[in-house]
């Protein structure tokens, strides 16, 4: 195995075993520099991650507020409800309940309207003119 110190030689053997450290030191200081790479690297993504659930956390929670906010007693979803009733009442005898109904979409309801206007203005007014009447009237 290893050379051994003589009087003839005392520095061979030590040089020898002083390499051999020397070679270790240098492949675990190699091996501590990979590792902190790799601690630096997921680090880095648990970082980013974090970031990522904050804003997740904060659209969540702004999310359940508008939905607090429409669900409440005159809200937006109670108002909604509110003119699909009296779209129905108003328009009984023609509307067809299966399409507008109490569950009707915000977006459905629209398309309702939109078509009822477009029908009335091709034998009244067009509508841009009821756009004018009514902002007229709301400032009488």
């Amino acid at each position: 195995g290893e050379p051994r110190v003589t009087k003839e030689d005392p520095l061979t053997p030590v040089d020898v075993l002083h390499n051999n450290v020397r070679n270790k030191l240098m492949d675990a200081q190699a091996e501590v520099e990979r590792c902190n790479s790799a601690v630096g690297d997921v680090q880095k993504k648990v970082s980013e991650k974090q970031a990522l659930l904050g804003n997740h956390r904060h659209r969540f929670q702004q999310l359940q507020q508008k939905k607090t906010h429409l669900l409440r007693d005159g809200g937006g979803v109670q108002r909604v409800k509110s003119v699909v009733k009296a779209i129905i009442r108003f328009d009984k005898d023609d509307i067809d309940p299966e399409r507008i109904n109490e569950d009707t979409s915000p977006a459905e309801l629209l398309k309702y309207v939109a078509e009822q206007v477009k029908n009335y203005s091709n034998v009244e007014e067009k509508p841009e003119n009821i756009t004018k009447i009514v902002k007229r009237l709301k400032k009488m």
